[in-house]
């Protein structure tokens, strides 16, 4: 095992790197926020580094729609782009041009939230401050809606909304800041109920099949054919199965945010307060 944490390094008060994706080439995209308190469309929009297999001198994709990149995710030749700021999610293709979004820019729902991550009175419709976009074979879009909202949103190829599910609670199905969404081999929904410190596990139109409770304060969760990978603010990477049963676990450095893992089965993960991005290579595997 082999574990570097300053594989991609910047100073304070510069970029932040917050998503990661890795798409079919093994190019691996880099979500940038702008710095702290900083909406990136004032300085010309949100940047995305775009690494080749190399993983050497990258390529700069700007996204001019987006105030405060989350996280990302790819899909075949999409790009979605997950914007907590602006209440928005946006599709791309891989050379950064647009093909359309989910939401209506700077128009949050009424929740009656008025602290991040915080109650959130009234769960609502699409979207305040949404963390994870994500997207299946057929083109549904799932997304948690979770710094001011409580839920999960599906839409299907059209952008039509079809369901929504949770609250805001420690019960089952209910949420406290759902901040990543992911979806699994078998068609399981797998979402980081952060603030519960458990991934919740959803049929595609909201049933539970169960939660696992393996790691504090999840950030992300990450599939990558029958393994499960986990970030949170322990902090740790946690390989899973797909019963959520604990293969691996890694100790990383704080503020553990995105990951995903490339073709070599390299992990790269995001820290948002050390501006940085570690990876993990498990070279006895």
């Amino acid at each position: 095992m082999a574990i570097v944490t300053d594989w991609l390094d910047f100073r304070s008060g510069e970029a932040i790197p917050s998503g990661l994706a890795v798409d079919a080439d093994d190019r691996l995209f880099v979500g940038l926020r702008a710095g702290a308190a900083v909406d990136a469309r004032e300085r010309g929009g949100t940047e995305v580094l775009v690494f080749g297999p190399d993983r050497t001198d990258p390529t700069t994709l700007r996204l001019p729609e987006v105030a405060q990149l989350h996280a990302i995710s790819i899909h075949g030749d999409t790009l979605l782009v997950t914007d907590r700021w602006s209440h928005a999610v946006f599709r791309y293709d891989l050379a950064g041009r647009p093909r359309g979004r989910l939401g209506t820019p700077d128009r949050c729902s009424d929740t009656g939230s008025t602290q991040p991550g915080g109650p959130v009175p009234r769960p609502a419709g699409p979207f305040h401050s949404p963390t994870q976009a994500v997207q299946d074979q057929a083109g549904r879009v799932y997304v948690s809606d979770g710094y001011g909202n409580a839920r999960v949103h599906v839409f299907d190829h059209s952008g039509r909304l079809l369901r929504s599910w949770g609250g805001y609670g420690t019960g089952p199905g209910e949420f406290r800041l759902p901040h990543s969404v992911a979806l699994d081999t078998g068609g399981r929904v797998l979402v980081c109920d952060r603030e519960n410190s458990r991934i919740q596990c959803f049929d595609p139109d909201g049933g539970r099949p169960g939660d696992w409770w393996h790691t504090h304060r999840p950030t992300d969760v990450y599939v990558r054919g029958d393994d499960v990978f986990v970030s949170d603010l322990s902090p740790a990477v946690t390989r899973l199965t797909p019963d959520g049963e604990v293969v691996a676990r890694w100790p990383v450095p704080p503020s553990a945010h995105n990951l995903c893992v490339d073709r070599g089965g390299r992990i790269y993960l995001t820290h948002i307060h050390g501006q940085s991005t570690t990876t993990i290579t498990e070279v006895n595997r």
